[in-house]
């Protein structure tokens, strides 16, 4: 995605390089348990069909983003809003033909 994301031991090493953990109960809380754990086995489904071309998908990961990505107001008035994903469409976005 055009920027570093470095793994560590199971942390995530951030820009300050304070290795943090990944917080899924905080996903778990917002989506719920049962939803959260769908949409994670969509993204793993079709991230599965870029290996071998993980530097394509590098450049392309972005603009995925942006159109599955929930609609919410532009701008800070956007910002922490809630809006509704659509697994079927991030999978037609990402999964590779």
């Amino acid at each position: 995605m055009h920027f570093p994301l470095h793994i560590k031991n199971g942390l995530v090493v951030d820009r300050s390089s304070k290795p943090k953990p990944g917080n899924e109960k905080t996903l778990e809380s917002k989506f719920g348990e049962e939803e959260e754990h769908e949409a994670r086995q969509v993204f793993r489904d079709c991230l599965q069909t870029w290996k071998g071309h993980e530097d394509e998908l590098n450049k392309k990961a972005f603009g995925m983003y942006e159109k599955f990505r929930p609609d919410v107001a532009k701008g800070q008035r956007g910002w922490g809003r809630k809006g509704e994903m659509s697994l079927e469409e991030v999978e037609k976005v990402i999964r590779r033909s």
